[in-house]
């Protein structure tokens, strides 16, 4: 493929806690026993939460639409392109790719013989759209007798319930035309459940970043009591989603890029919200959250570099950017 996903798996150690003098404007402060009066943030109300069974569904239905989506699109092709149920080849009975498959429940596959040559339907693909998306790019696959068979993508935008959905589409060279098989994977999410939201008046968050990883560098802790501040930190946790289903190495993002980890309490009029965000770990997800200490599923997922995971956002918000440190 032009663009393997690679998912890096990371052991996490923990730091000593070392607390340590905050600089701001006294609405971001050391840890201390004083707890302010409760501010007028409300918290954010969770919406009617999707359940698994409802994700497990859209799964289901999205890889079900992208093989629809493919099959009419070859049916644009000169000629007739034949439905199959079965791989008209060996070489293409097995799923050859390097990309992570999804949850067997979650994944689909169909084959067809289309009468144009492997680069012929290549360049079809390229012009016509399929469900509305264009190929994100062609690489080349082994046909077991050290020639290449033409392998290209296509994304499809997540949808509700929804970490990714992809359309992976392999062209072998056969009597008369092509042969075609079209594999989707896709990554449904935990449904995010009510105990696991801020879901009233806060009064504090306090936040603990250490060094992740086995890293060098210092534990900073702050007490957040400013009501901008305390409506930032979260909404930037509210707004994460559940962890992925199936194989716990989907729940491993790629390209974090800090190298600190975070622990939010959330101090409610309810009780307290505790959230670690450790951006190393691959397992079960990579925020494990705990309302009055009692752990609550699901796991979370904290984001990627890209668009900013947990623990980069609370260091933005706190007003405290690391230095580099070592990993060993």
């Amino acid at each position: 493929m032009s663009r393997p996903r690679r998912w890096a798996l990371a052991a996490t150690l923990a730091a000593a806690l070392v607390g340590v003098t905050a600089c701001g404007s006294g609405a971001v402060t050391p840890t201390s026993g004083h707890r302010p009066p409760p501010t007028t943030h409300p918290g954010v109300a969770p919406p009617r939460a999707l359940t698994d069974a409802d994700d497990a569904r859209a799964a289901r239905d999205e890889s079900r639409r992208m093989l629809r989506d493919l099959g009419e699109t070859l049916q644009g092709v000169p000629g007739r392109a034949w439905t199959l149920r079965s791989s008209p080849t060996e070489v293409l009975k097995p799923q050859s790719t390097f990309v992570l498959p999804s949850d067997a429940d979650f994944g689909r596959t169909r084959w067809w013989t289309v009468p144009l040559t492997p680069s012929a339907l290549e360049s079809f693909l390229d012009v016509h759209e399929v469900g509305g998306h264009r190929t994100d790019g062609w690489g080349g696959v082994g046909d077991g007798t050290g020639g290449l068979m033409p392998q290209g993508s296509f994304d499809w935008p997540a949808g509700p319930g929804l970490a990714r959905a992809v359309l992976l589409v392999t062209i072998e060279d056969v009597p008369g035309g092509s042969a075609v098989r079209a594999d989707t994977f896709v990554d449904p999410l935990h449904a995010r459940t009510a105990a696991t939201m801020v879901t009233g008046p806060v009064s504090s968050v306090d936040v603990v970043l250490r060094p992740a990883w086995g890293s060098t560098g210092v534990t900073r802790t702050f007490h957040v009591t400013d009501p901008g501040d305390i409506r930032r930190l979260t909404s930037a946790f509210d707004r994460l989603k559940g962890s992925l289903f199936a194989n716990p190495d989907h729940s491993c993002p790629a390209g974090l890029t800090t190298p600190y980890e975070a622990d939010l309490t959330f101090r409610t009029e309810q009780g307290t919200l505790t959230a670690h965000d450790t951006p190393a770990s691959c397992i079960d997800g990579t925020v494990t959250v705990r309302r009055d200490g009692v752990l609550q599923h699901p796991t979370l997922d904290p984001g990627t570099a890209a668009g900013g995971d947990l623990t980069s956002r609370v260091e933005r918000i706190v007003g405290w950017t690391p230095k580099q440190v070592a990993v060993p």
